[in-house]
């Protein structure tokens, strides 16, 4: 990888954010592009295209989920799907979703950087 993999962050909670901002922050290979709290913002907001949305469950749901496929078909980003459980159903869900990944919150810390890692290949 040449290049760094440009990533933007959508979830609704601030503090995810700066989360995942602190533990991409310094990775190399991997930069932040943007931050929003949702599909509709960050369609918006976007300034620099992303190879990699980081997107909530639950900002692609409903409506949103309409957002969230017009923006990939005109950006052909990567999606990788992030929930606040680990139950299985939610890895379903982000399937549903046609998303390339699926990571539950609490092993962002285990698992992000290494997944991101295996879509910029």
């Amino acid at each position: 990888m040449t290049d760094a993999l440009r990533v933007a962050i959508v979830d609704p909670l601030p503090e995810i954010h700066a989360a995942i901002a602190d533990l991409l922050c310094g990775v190399a290979g991997i930069r932040i592009v943007g931050h929003a709290r949702s599909l509709r913002e960050y369609a918006s907001s976007a300034d620099e295209p992303a190879d990699v949305l980081v997107v909530d469950l639950r900002t692609c749901l409903g409506p949103e989920r309409t957002v969230l496929d017009r923006l990939r078909a005109q950006h052909g980003f990567r999606v990788v799907v992030t929930t606040s459980d680990t139950e299985p159903h939610y890895g379903e869900a982000a399937l549903r979703l046609q998303a390339d990944a699926w990571v539950p919150k609490a092993r962002l810390a285990v698992d992000l950087v290494r997944t991101l890692r295996g879509l910029a290949v």
